[in-house]
């Protein structure tokens, strides 16, 4: 006779649970207040689960909310529309969606500034992120035959600057 299951194990349904009551907290109470306690409590997950899957506990966390957010830092969708006629509000439009989401998620914003600073590996990860992004930006902006009369390399600096 087969035994009836009594709960089912979904792994990626847990770490989704984990990272919104993390970034809810995060919200809520700042990173230096979150822990990796509180965030079990809250989403009635075991904190060895937290820490399987996570193992650098809240910096990993942070690190993950931060990779799933960074859509909303730059949106590559409006990158692959820019022509030369409309650099100058593309570019426009992603900074005032930049400063937006910066302004409704203070406490988010706080957070990654306090993870940067203090963990190695997650500032590596940034600044993989921002290359990647700039990256991004500098390929989509030479297939849309734009600045094609610089490298990539130069419309990265160009970006930055």
């Amino acid at each position: 006779m087969e035994r009836e299951k009594r709960f089912t194990r979904n792994k990626q349904q847990k770490i989704d649970l984990i990272l919104k009551v993390a970034h809810d907290l995060l919200i809520e109470k700042g990173y230096d207040r979150l822990s990796t306690n509180h965030i079990a409590e809250r989403s009635n997950i075991g904190i060895g689960t937290i820490y399987r899957n996570f193992p650098n506990g809240k910096v990993d966390i942070v690190r993950e909310i931060f990779l799933r957010n960074r859509v909303n830092l730059v949106n590559l969708e409006l990158i692959d529309k820019i022509t030369e006629s409309n650099l100058q509000n593309a570019v426009y439009q992603t900074m005032v969606n930049f400063i937006k989401f910066h302004r409704e998620n203070q406490q988010y914003h706080n957070a990654i500034e306090q993870v940067l600073h203090s963990n190695r590996d997650f500032y590596r990860d940034f600044i993989a992120l921002i290359e990647e992004i700039l990256t991004e930006l500098a390929k989509k902006l030479k297939s849309n035959n734009l600045y094609e009369r610089f490298s990539e390399t130069e419309l990265i600096k160009k970006l930055v600057l």
